[in-house]
């Protein structure tokens, strides 16, 4: 006899690692510059992302804009590194999820480093295409940001970020 709560925990945990690893995806994109595979991340219409400062959009392709513009640059070396998934399965195509996130960028134009932690809370959906993100909001906690020099490093900011974004 098979037990019928079994095809719903298998459909559960397939559900999240697919978002696990649309989160992944995700996070690459960004470090790699790849704006393409950066929007493929999003649903198409209508989305809600929160991103504080850098923006709020109604528009995946609008946000995928501002990337290429103030990111895709050799000078910025970005790494996102997300951890903590917390994911729950809402139903067969609906799901939300919250991530702990630690993010470091070197500018080796103006000769700084910053590190930002802070939380992601997302939204998800079932497309055609796999799981994609529908609303992300990013909270930042905590923010380092130094001046890189030759002989010496200088502290620009430590401490909660003053109304920044991930």
């Amino acid at each position: 006899m098979t037990d019928p709560g079994l095809l719903q925990r298998v459909l559960i945990l397939e559900a999240r690692d697919a978002i696990r690893q649309l989160k992944a995806r995700y996070l690459a994109s960004c470090d790699r510059k790849d704006p393409a595979a950066f929007r493929a991340c999003f649903v198409d219409g209508p989305v809600s992302i929160d991103y504080g400062p850098v923006g709020q959009f109604s528009d995946a392709d609008a946000l995928t804009a501002v990337f290429q513009q103030a990111a895709c640059h050799g000078h910025m070396l970005e790494w996102h590194h997300a951890s903590n998934p917390e994911i729950e399965v809402l139903s067969t195509t609906q799901a939300r999820g919250s991530w702990s996130l630690h993010y470091q960028l070197i500018n080796t134009q103006e000769q700084t480093l910053t590190q930002l932690g802070g939380e992601y809370a997302d939204e998800y959906r079932l497309t055609d295409s796999g799981w994609k993100i529908s609303a992300t909001r990013f909270e930042p906690r905590t923010s380092l940001v130094l001046q890189l020099d030759e002989t010496a490093v200088k502290t620009l900011l430590a401490g909660t970020p003053p109304a920044a974004a991930g």
